[in-house]
C-alpha cells in the first residue's frame, strides 16, 4: 500500500459503525475473538466503503443501485496516490491538475478521491446513462460540481474519441478497464471465487454491470484500443495510465507501446494482501 494511503492497518469497526449504523448488524467475531465483517457479502462491503468515505473524505452521501460495481476504497486510493507521484515528476508539477477518468461508473469513485485528497479537477466519462445519473446525484449532494464534470460516451467502441474535445488539455488519464471478455467468463470467475471461499453456488461476492466487468476481447483488447486512441490525443494528455489486472497481459501491451514509439512507459506494482495489480503508464 502507498505510504500516503490513510487506510494502513486494521479498520476501526466500532467507529465506522457509529458513522454507518447499519454496518453493526454484520459484525462478527473471529475464532480469536476479534471483530470482523463478512467480506464475502456485498452489503457490508458497500456499507464499509461508505463509512470510510464519510470518515476520511468528508462525504455526506455515497450510494448506488444494487448490481453496480462496489469499489474498495483503499485500493482506489492507492491508484490516486501513485498517479500523484507520477504527476510530481513532470516539468510543471504545481500547475492545476485536470484528470480524465475513463468509465467512472455509478460510484464516481476516482474523481471523488482525487478531488478530496489533492484538489484535482476531473472530466469523468461513462457509457451507461443510469450510472451517469447516479454519479450526478452523488456529485450534487456532496457539492462537487465545481470539481467533477460528467460526459456520456455515445460510441461504445470508442474510449477517448468523443470525450476529449479539441481545446482540452489533460494532466493525466486514469482507467479501470473491464476484466472479462464475456458474461460467461465473468460468471465462471465468480464461481471460482465462491468455491475458494466455500460459499454456495448462488452466492455472489462481487457486483458489476456488463460494461463494468466484461467487454469484447476482455481487458487486453480494451487496453489495446486505449493505447491506439491515445496516439491520436498524444498532444492533449501528458500521462496515460490504466490498471492491468492480469500480469500476463503486460508483455503484449508493452510491445504495442513500443510500436507506437512512446517516449517512456512504466509499470507500477501495488496491492493489498493477495490482491495484486499493476498500473501501466505511458507518455509520448
Amino acid at each position: 500500500m502507498h505510504p500516503d494511503n490513510k487506510h494502513h492497518g486494521k479498520y476501526d469497526l466500532i467507529h465506522l459503525c457509529k458513522i454507518e449504523p447499519n454496518l453493526k448488524k454484520f459484525l462478527k467475531r473471529t475464532p480469536s475473538g476479534k471483530l470482523s465483517l463478512d467480506f464475502t457479502n456485498p452489503k457490508p462491503v458497500k456499507l464499509l466503503n461508505t463509512a470510510l468515505l464519510k470518515t476520511y473524505y468528508d462525504l455526506k452521501y455515497w450510494d448506488f443501485p444494487t448490481g453496480h460495481l462496489c469499489p474498495p476504497i483503499p485500493g482506489r486510493t492507492d491508484y490516486i496516490h501513485y498517479l500523484n507521484d507520477l504527476i510530481s515528476t513532470q516539468k510543471n508539477p504545481h500547475k492545476p491538475k485536470y484528470i480524465l477518468d475513463i468509465g467512472t461508473g455509478a460510484s464516481v469513485i476516482y474523481p471523488i478521491l482525487g478531488c478530496k485528497i489533492y484538489g484535482w479537477q476531473f472530466k469523468a466519462s461513462e457509457i451507461n446513462k443510469l450510472s451517469l445519473q447516479n454519479a450526478k446525484k452523488i456529485i450534487e449532494i456532496n457539492e462537487l460540481g465545481n470539481c467533477i464534470k460528467l460526459s456520456l460516451q455515445k460510441k461504445t467502441k470508442h474510449i477517448l474519441k468523443g470525450i476529449i474535445l479539441p481545446e482540452e488539455k489533460f494532466t493525466a488519464s486514469i482507467c479501470n478497464p473491464p476484466f472479462y471478455s464475456t458474461a460467461e467468463e465473468a460468471k465462471k470467475a465468480n464461481l471460482r471465487k465462491n468455491k475458494a471461499l466455500k460459499l454456495t453456488v448462488n452466492s455472489r461476492n462481487f457486483e458489476g454491470l456488463s460494461n463494468e466487468l466484461w467487454t469484447e476481447g476482455g481487458e487486453i483488447q480494451f487496453i489495446k484500443n486505449y493505447i491506439k486512441e491515445s496516439f491520436i490525443f498524444k498532444n492533449q494528455v501528458e500521462i496515460f495510465t490504466t490498471l492491468v489486472a492480469y500480469n500476463k497481459h503486460l508483455p503484449v501491451l508493452i510491445k504495442l507501446l513500443k510500436q507506437y514509439k512512446v517516449k517512456q512507459y512504466k509499470v507500477i506494482q501495488f496491492g493489498q494482501g493477495q490482491k495484486q495489480s499493476q498500473i501501466l503508464t505511458w507518455q509520448f
